[in-house]
């Protein structure tokens, strides 16, 4: 019994010392294996499990790896991402100008000319006149016809504006309407005309309507709250049109007292003896644009706030003169015009154009005109 118990205890101390051989041995053996292992398990559960200095050395590799494997492709189509909401003061930008005349595009030209009862049609660019009632702004013209001098006149041209409008406003800043909404423009850009043609439309998408539209869509895009009245006060009856557009302003002003400008859109007729037509012309991004006139009225009887009127039309001007040299005819300057501009201090009437342009022309003018108050409005221009 002696012998057997002392073989099974030197079996047992052989086993104990190999085990803790073993024991000694296997971890640096295993290193290699587990370190590997631990990586790959740091890879997938973002390097947590290794060291800084490891974690390190794993980014490295992986951006190694992403820009050996960055190849050209084709872009996929994805969905949009999501962006902040602008700020209520942020401004939202227009499209681009020469992108949006261009889109306005004319009917196509017809060939053949009737030959009879037809007469010409010149295009014109106006610019100052030569008699002495044309006096220089900073930037454009005026003719002045107010009974005020020249330094009076250039002293309120360098005013601030009586009013101020406010962006992204959910209230309306400004109201544009027609006196004579049926004023209407050649079907197609031509250089003749047929003596009976009326330049009268009741159809909406071609006369002053659509102009109004082109101008309220741009400065809407700007961020500045529209009323665009449709009403066509001249139609049926073209007599008492004033007295009704009257009414109209009157409802939208007691309405929404926000409103600090209100402009009525027209269009000009222009007719020499010859029956010839004068367009009024002018060439802005490589278009044709009909070139655009503001009467600012001076009688001072029935218009107290005229001066702050005009000051409110010389900064249109000059902002425009100098956004776009020659889309603006001279400001006419009026004591013996009316209008309708009592109302507000920032009452003005403009013509796009006249009879012999197109209604493409006169839309794209629309957006030059829109762009140049918001340039004056904010301050960008």
């Amino acid at each position: 019994m002696g012998k057997r118990l002392k073989g099974w205890l030197i079996r047992l101390l052989a086993v104990a010392a190999a085990g803790a051989l073993l024991w000694y041995l296997l971890p640096p053996l295993l290193a290699p294996i587990s370190g590997t292992l631990a990586q790959a398990a740091a890879v997938c559960t973002g390097l947590s499990f290794l060291s800084p200095a490891a974690q390190q050395m794993v980014e490295q590799i992986n951006d190694t790896e992403n820009q050996e494997a960055a190849q050209p492709v084709e872009p996929a189509a994805s969905q949009p991402e999501e962006t902040e909401s602008p700020s209520q003061d942020a401004v939202r930008p227009a499209q681009d100008t020469a992108q949006a005349l261009a889109a306005i595009a004319d009917p196509a030209d017809p060939t053949a000319q009737p030959a009879e009862n037809t007469a010409a049609v010149v295009q014109q660019t106006y610019r100052e006149g030569s008699s002495s009632q044309y006096l220089a702004l900073d930037s454009g013209w005026v003719r002045n016809l107010s009974g005020l001098g020249t330094e009076e006149i250039l002293s309120l041209s360098r005013q601030e504006l009586p009013f101020d409008i406010e962006l992204n406003s959910d209230q309306p800043q400004v109201l544009i309407y027609h006196t004579h909404a049926t004023e209407s423009y050649l079907p197609t850009l031509r250089g003749w005309y047929g003596l009976n043609e009326s330049f009268r439309s009741d159809q909406n998408e071609e006369n002053m309507v659509a102009v109004g539209e082109v101008l309220t869509q741009t400065l809407e895009q700007a961020g500045i709250k529209v009323i665009h009245d449709t009403t066509q006060h001249d139609n049926p009856s073209y007599t008492g049109a004033y007295d009704r557009s009257r009414e109209t302003m009157r409802k939208y002003l007691e309405q929404y007292p926000s409103i600090k400008v209100t402009l009525d859109v027209h269009r000009d007729a222009i007719t020499r003896d010859d029956n010839t037509v004068i367009a009024p012309t002018a060439t802005v991004e490589g278009q044709q644009v009909a070139q655009v006139m503001i009467i600012s009225c001076a009688d001072g009887d029935r218009i107290p706030n005229f001066r702050q009127n005009f000051t409110f039309a010389a900064g249109l001007q000059q902002q425009a003169a100098q956004l776009y040299p020659d889309l603006m005819r001279p400001i006419l300057f009026d004591q013996n015009r009316f209008y309708n501009q009592d109302l507000t201090t920032g009452s003005l009437l403009l013509e796009f154009g006249s009879h012999g342009n197109t209604l493409a022309q006169a839309k794209r003018s629309a957006v030059l005109v829109g762009n140049s108050l918001v340039a004056l409005w904010t301050g960008e221009g």
